[in-house]
């Protein structure tokens, strides 16, 4: 019963864009081909994208993009946010910098990476960098800060120093919303790409849309939307399943997480 109300759950959530799809092909060729192409043009150019291996190679620079900026991203805010919840100093010195940082675009940062790094590869995986971070650190933080304080008093008691603390309670108690906020922010990493391909680009996803405005060819500039929203939705719906099947124990006794 649980399993037929989730999928249930996971089709209402997909009606919206199946709705718009439906209503997408029955337009047919009714609007201007500038304004809206047709579904079948927008395929059309899709398999000629795909046949030339233009949208192939711009997928794999795109996504290697993503994961570049997103694992150093990792890399960075969970050791920080491990040690702001150890260390009231480190808190002290972290905290009132991010949150001033969140109140700052992150497109003010691209014309000054640019002019820092140039404009190749470091300058946009710099950018996507910056826009994740400061999406992914606050939730590390809120993620430390709601670990549930029986295990943190238990690991007290039994003589836990600062540092076995986050090896045997903070990590494993955080793990299953970490990988969580960790899917949030891939997605946000798809939100930036496209600014950072706008400038020199050397194929992705974004350079696609860009060349395709360019040409007045909107049914490329669809393919390649269409390509972006099914794969963040892929990667969405894979990797929440694989952390609910990881950490099934974590979401049975934590109803509201699931």
């Amino acid at each position: 019963m649980r399993k037929l109300i989730y999928f249930a759950s996971k089709l209402k959530a997909f009606s919206i864009p199946i709705l718009i799809l439906v209503v997408w092909i029955a337009l047919g060729d009714s609007m201007q081909p500038v304004i809206l192409p047709s579904f079948v043009s927008t395929m059309e150019a899709l398999r000629e994208l795909i046949d030339n291996g233009l949208m192939i190679r711009s997928w794999q620079h795109s996504m290697y993009r993503i994961l570049m900026a997103t694992s150093i991203s990792v890399a960075i805010s969970v050791p920080l946010g491990l040690l702001s919840r150890s260390f009231t100093i480190v808190k002290e010195i972290v905290m009132p910098f991010t949150n001033f940082m969140r109140y700052i675009p992150v497109t003010t940062f691209y014309p000054l990476l640019m002019v820092w790094l140039g404009i190749d590869e470091d300058m946009r995986i710099a950018f996507l960098f910056v826009a994740t971070f400061f999406v992914f650190f606050p939730s590390v933080m809120i993620t430390l800060e709601n670990i549930n304080k029986n295990l943190i008093e238990r690991a007290l008691t039994s003589g836990a120093n600062k540092w076995k603390m986050m090896i045997y309670v903070y990590i494993p108690a955080s793990l299953p919303m970490l990988c969580r906020s960790f899917l949030a922010m891939f997605s946000v990493g798809f939100t930036y790409m496209i600014i950072a391909e706008t400038v020199n680009p050397r194929y992705g996803l974004g350079y696609l849309m860009l060349i395709g405005g360019a040409r007045g060819r909107t049914n490329i500039v669809f393919a390649a939307i269409l390509v972006t929203i099914i794969t963040g939705a892929i990667i969405d719906i894979v990797g929440n399943f694989i952390v609910r099947k990881s950490f099934r124990w974590y979401f049975e006794n934590n109803k509201s997480a699931g």
